[in-house]
């Protein structure tokens, strides 16, 4: 007997993440790499080695304001997006994309995202899909702006490919959630 009739297709706009999010306490910093460590049951990623590159953005939670490696403390939480791409060393190295550091709330972190899709329902109502199966709905509430938070965008400048970050308070349960944020950011 074959197990095929169990495959669920896949959404297209659904593409697997370009990243993955983790989070813990920065217990040594050396030669360009944060170990980060976490006391969650199960998390895969309770301890992991961030390889921060030239590429890496590393960006204060509170204000969205550039920060530096050195500016990153022994002890600090960090959440970070990084690679799927690691090794299979304990523990996993992978090159971080983003570092989000001075977190005054962690319920306020935002989710750093790609758009896979943007859509406009019959009613107007527009869908933008994202690689981290989340789906957002701005509403006339949503802020758009640039990184920096200086310039108002509207949804008509964002575009597939685009790298955002997304601030909301609820999301759905669903699969891809789906939200209506408070704000997004659009990556330079």
């Amino acid at each position: 007997s074959s197990d095929a009739q169990n495959d669920v297709a896949a959404d297209p706009a659904m593409e697997a993440p370009s990243s993955i999010r983790v989070y813990g306490t920065v217990t040594e910093i050396q030669d360009g790499q944060i170990l980060l460590e976490n006391d969650v049951e199960g998390d895969p990623y309770a301890s992991i080695l961030l390889n921060v590159t030239e590429d890496t953005i590393i960006l204060s939670a509170s204000d969205y304001s550039e920060k530096e490696l050195s500016d990153i403390q022994q002890g600090e939480t960090l959440y970070a997006y990084v690679s799927p791409a690691m090794t299979r060393s304990l523990p996993p190295m992978s090159n971080a994309l983003l570092i989000f550091c001075e977190i005054e709330d962690e319920l306020a972190v935002p989710t750093y995202a790609t758009i896979t899709d943007i859509s406009v329902d019959e009613d107007g109502t527009t869908r933008i899909s994202t690689d981290q199966q989340l789906i957002l709905i701005p509403g006339d509430n949503t802020s758009i702006l640039t990184l920096d938070g200086e310039t108002q965008l509207s949804v008509s400048d964002l575009a597939v490919g685009d790298q955002i970050l997304a601030s909301y308070q609820i999301m759905t349960m669903s699969i891809p959630a789906q939200t209506n944020p408070d704000e997004i950011r659009l990556m330079p």
